[in-house]
Parts: structure tokens; C-alpha cells; sequence
């Protein structure tokens, strides 16, 4: 009902003289004797073509339905797991536990908090989409009986649901087999690296003959040119990743990691892979000198990018010392 078809081109080439003129003719003579087989077959034709048309848009309707309860009930994960880890974390602190109807009180608290918190995930959803939240209920509506819609529905009601009694859900996330949390990891190191690859490169090309530092508006800059996407898609293809049809790698990547975030190891070395990013990508961000930056990331192997991060991470750390000696 919002899909509209494209308009088809209109015939609007000019008469080029009575070349045309004679060509016109003799195709109507031609066109004259047959009239009336095609007359009878055209409105059968006709409604044919339309009903092809609306099995098309109905489909593609779909489509987009499917993938926009998909990545609710994606953005939903973090925050049904978040808000029962902060009621639980307060309902056992000493001095909550005498005071009469805490648990109660806190509970109506955490869920109007989380209530809101996803209210505002699916609007970011549909906004990413085009659509309006009349637009997404239409469809609800037209797709009411819908196995996959009914399926994904009761998916994402039930992450709610179990989150509103203070219980973290089992977060379930269909991904690829090789999608594993080492190969998240993986994943997200030669990722970073590429994206402090584009902005050393650029930072040190806009450096060249300047002796003042960077302005904030000029890191902003060279911040909005680097592809992001384009890197993360080249290294998903490197390791071999698939995807499903229209499903980008970013949604897939922050698939995997919501759904491995109940993994506490999983936590702690995702923490100190970005703590490494963050320290080295400041130090290239101040335009320092940074070894091993010539190559590109992507062209590496897994061990040979370790030893670089961990060469570039150690020049930081020394950097940082002399920077605290001479002050």
C-alpha cells in the first residue's frame, strides 16, 4: 500500500518524416487484420499482468516485514538483557533488602524505563526502514496470519515479557555457523585496524607541511570519508562470513554480538579488544607517528595483525610514559 510502482516510458520520439509516416501505416494495415484476436485476449492478459503485479507488491511487503521484526527483535536484545541485570543488581544490595515492597516498587521502575527503551528501538527501526508506525501496523494487519510474522511476533513478545518479571530471557539469534564468538572477535580486530589504517593514511596526508595539529572540524572530516562499510565488508568476505539476502553485514555483526553477550569471557575480551582500539586509535587520531602502518590490515594474517597491535599498543603506552616524564 506504500510501494509504488514506476512509471514506464512514455513514447515521445519525435515523426522523422514520412519514412515513419509509411512505416506507421503498414504496421496499422498489419496490426488492423489481427485486431480482434488480440481485442478478445487483451482484459484476460490485462488482469493476468495485475494480479502479477499485486503478488509482487504483496511479496515485497513482506519482505520488508520479515526484516523489520528481524531487526527489532535484534535491537530489543541488549536492552531485555540490560534493565533485569540492573534490577537484580539492586534488589540485592544490602541495603535494599529491609525496605518493605522494594522489589515491587523497583521492578514498575526498571520496566516503564525499559517500556520506553524499546519503544524508541523499533521507532529507530522503522526510521531506518522508511516507514511509519501506521505504515508497520498496516502491515501487521495484512500479514496477521502469516506463519513467520506470527513466529517472529511471539519471539519478540516473549523477550519482553520474561525481561518485565526482572529474569534475563534466553536471547536466541540465528547466525552462521562459522559466526563464532573467536571469529567475532577476529573479526572486530582487522576490522578496527583497517578503519585506523583510512585514518592514518588521511590524517597523515592532511598533515603533510602542517605544523599545527588537527582542528576537532578537520578529524570530523576525514572521520565522515572513511567507508565503513566498505571495510567491514571486505573483511567479513575475507574470513568467508555469508549473509542472508538484504541483511547487511553491520546487522549481522551486531546480531552476533548481542547474542554472545550473555558469554562473560566473551564480555571481558570484547572489552579489551576495544580498549586497544580506543588507545591506539586516539594516538593516530593526535597524528603520532604509528609503526607497522603501511600495509593495509586486510592483507595481513591473523597472527602477523596481532603482533602488529601489540607493537603499535606498546609504542603508544611508551609514548604515554615520556609524554608523563616531561610534564
Amino acid at each position: 500500500f506504500f510501494f509504488q510502482a514506476e512509471d514506464g516510458i512514455r513514447d515521445s520520439v519525435a515523426s522523422r518524416g514520412l519514412g515513419d509516416v509509411y512505416k506507421r501505416q503498414l504496421l496499422g494495415a498489419i496490426g488492423g487484420g489481427m485486431y480482434y484476436f488480440f481485442a478478445k485476449k487483451q482484459p484476460e492478459e490485462k488482469k493476468t499482468e495485475e494480479d502479477s503485479e499485486e503478488k509482487k507488491m504483496k511479496d515485497e511487503e513482506l519482505k520488508l516485514l520479515l526484516t523489520i521484526l528481524d531487526q527489532i527483535k535484534t535491537e530489543y536484545s541488549p536492552i531485555v538483557l540490560y534493565y533485569p541485570e540492573v534490577y537484580q543488581a539492586n534488589i540485592a544490595k544490602p541495603e535494599n533488602l529491609s525496605k518493605p515492597d522494594y522489589k515491587s516498587s523497583f521492578l514498575t521502575h526498571v520496566n516503564s524505563k525499559m517500556e520506553a527503551a524499546l519503544m524508541e528501538a523499533r521507532s529507530q527501526v522503522l526510521l531506518a526502514n522508511g516507514i511509519t508506525f501506521e505504515q508497520y501496523e498496516g502491515l501487521l494487519k495484512a500479514f496477521s496470519v502469516n506463519e513467520e510474522v506470527i513466529g517472529l511476533i511471539k519471539e519478540i513478545n516473549a523477550l519482553a515479557d520474561i525481561a518485565k518479571t526482572g529474569v534475563k530471557p534466553p536471547i536466541k539469534i540465528e547466525l552462521p555457523e562459522k559466526m563464532t564468538p573467536e571469529m567475532y572477535l577476529a573479526i572486530f580486530r582487522r576490522l578496527t585496524a583497517t578503519i585506523r589504517y583510512s585514518f592514518y593514511s588521511k590524517i597523515k596526508a592532511l598533515k603533510r607541511g602542517k605544523s599545527s595539529p588537527l582542528t576537532g572540524q578537520e578529524k570530523k572530516d576525514i572521520a565522515f570519508r572513511v567507508n565503513q562499510e566498505n571495510s567491514r565488508d571486505a573483511v567479513c568476505q575475507r574470513y568467508g562470513i555469508p549473509k542472508k539476502e538484504n541483511e547487511s553485514y553491520e546487522l549481522l555483526l551486531r546480531k552476533a554480538y548481542y547474542a554472545f553477550l550473555p558469554d562473560k569471557k566473551f564480555c571481558e575480551l570484547s572489552e579489551i579488544e576495544k580498549s586497544n582500539n580506543e588507545a591506539i586509535l586516539h594516538a593516530v587520531m593526535e597524528a603520532w607517528f604509528m609503526p607497522d602502518m603501511e600495509k593495509h590490515p586486510n592483507e595481513v594474517s591473523d597472527e602477523d595483525l596481532s603482533r602488529i597491535i601489540e607493537m603499535q599498543l606498546a609504542f603508544v603506552n611508551q609514548y604515554k610514559e615520556s609524554k608523563k616524564s616531561t610534564e
